[in-house]
């Protein structure tokens, strides 16, 4: 049967009083047809919104599958749906599928408000597929969106969204605009500036990463030690090892923790000695001298293994487990053998720790990792021990090393 379009948009009304959805749906596809933004312009304003309302209601209500279909002609609306999609979107008794769709049915349109409803979204919901959804879609967006953001940033109501959506798109285009709130008032601002342009291999970012070590907030100084630890030791300046020397300090212990480990992967002779101090200082905390075992450990050097083998007899259990295990994950040949000597004559000490069966065992099985025959002969004097588990976890080594 033909139905005008008038007569097209009653019937579907009707059928969605009914809740069928699956009714409702056929005819507004019928609606759509080839174009239904051509449609949508014949239509007057009342039969526009009831076109709109009984579209969101099938969005709202009807199963995946037509949700799905649905959400092909809602975008097909205009920006006129934007405000209804933005309400569905950040109404929390809806349901969770339909939330999801109205989000992806507002990436398709470039305009501030959808912009800002997703990056309100992203920073503010606990659900992981709405964030995820909300992150991906900004994404999508892409650069046809920075310009919108960057006019709103210049609205202190508006820019934090803003800083947040421009960390999601992640385009070079990005960088510019990042660099106008680098030095805002707001922490939460500075944070996601430093944080989004912290993956960027671009020369401007460089002067504005390194001004955040200073910052007086400590979640920015750790955010940008934090994001210039992942570049490569050819893109750093020189002087880059003393900045995190001193930020081992900090007065905020988790700055000093990722400055240890932005120093563990400088890999470089300033960072060990500087981790080195910090280490034998009695006044560092043990949650810190445990970050800088794992640094060390990464540092692949003598000079750094010298270190590990002091703080096995300077330091608690604790510390001396860490160092044992960090020991045992050495991969160069030659480092291999300097850790097989420090771990021997750690057992040769007879010191109150060195005797404790959980710490011969953990010599034990770190022995076996190092897999080198210099380590065999201290493994047959643990398999002969007297405790169970120290023989079981000695054999244990043997074996690996044979094979």
């Amino acid at each position: 049967m033909f139905y005008s379009l008038s007569q097209t948009i009653e019937e579907a009304i009707a059928r969605a009083d009914s809740n069928d959805w699956t009714g409702t749906l056929h005819l507004l596809q019928q609606l759509a047809g080839e174009s239904l933004s051509y449609n949508c312009s014949l239509l007057t304003e009342s039969e526009w919104e009831q076109t709109c309302q009984i579209a969101l209601q099938v969005l709202e209500q009807g199963d995946f599958q037509q949700q799905w279909e649905i959400a092909k002609i809602v975008g097909q609306l205009g920006e006129r749906v934007i405000p209804s999609l933005i309400a569905l979107l950040e109404n929390p008794r809806a349901n969770l599928d339909s939330r999801w769709f109205a989000g992806r049915i507002l990436s398709q349109f470039n305009h501030p408000d959808s912009i800002l409803a997703l990056a309100k979204l992203l920073q503010q919901t606990q659900e992981e597929d709405l964030a995820l959804m909300a992150s991906q879609s900004l994404g999508h967006l892409g650069s046809a969106a920075v310009g919108h953001l960057e006019k709103l940033l210049q609205a202190s109501e508006s820019r934090l969204l803003a800083v947040l959506a421009l960390a999601q798109i992640r385009r070079i285009e990005t960088i510019a605009p990042l660099l106008q709130v680098i030095g805002d008032d707001l922490p939460a601002i500075r944070l996601a500036a430093i944080g989004a342009m912290g993956s960027f291999h671009d020369e401007r970012v460089f002067p504005a990463l390194l001004a955040a070590l200073k910052d007086p907030v400590a979640a920015v100084r750790q955010e940008a030690i934090a994001a210039l630890s992942r570049r490569s030791s050819a893109e750093l300046p020189a002087d880059l090892a003393s900045e995190f020397a001193l930020l081992l300090y900090d007065l905020n212990p988790a700055v000093c923790q990722e400055a240890a480990l932005a120093l563990g992967r400088l890999g470089t002779e300033e960072a060990t000695s500087a981790l080195s101090a910090a280490f034998k200082s009695p006044a560092t905390a043990i949650a810190l001298k445990q970050n800088i075992v794992l640094a060390l450990s990464w540092l692949s050097s003598s000079s750094a293994l010298d270190c590990l083998q002091a703080g096995l007899l300077d330091n608690d259990r604790e510390i001396c487990l860490e160092i044992i295990a960090a020991l045992g994950r050495q991969e160069s040949p030659d480092l291999k053998g300097i850790a097989v000597e420090i771990l021997g004559d750690f057992l040769d000490s007879g010191g109150p720790i060195a005797s404790q069966p959980q710490v011969k065992q953990l010599v034990a099985t770190s022995l076996g990792e190092l897999g080198l025959a210099s380590a065999v002969a201290h493994l047959q004097l643990l398999a002969a021990h007297d405790e169970p588990g120290i023989r079981l976890h000695a054999i244990t080594a043997l074996q690996k090393i044979a094979h």
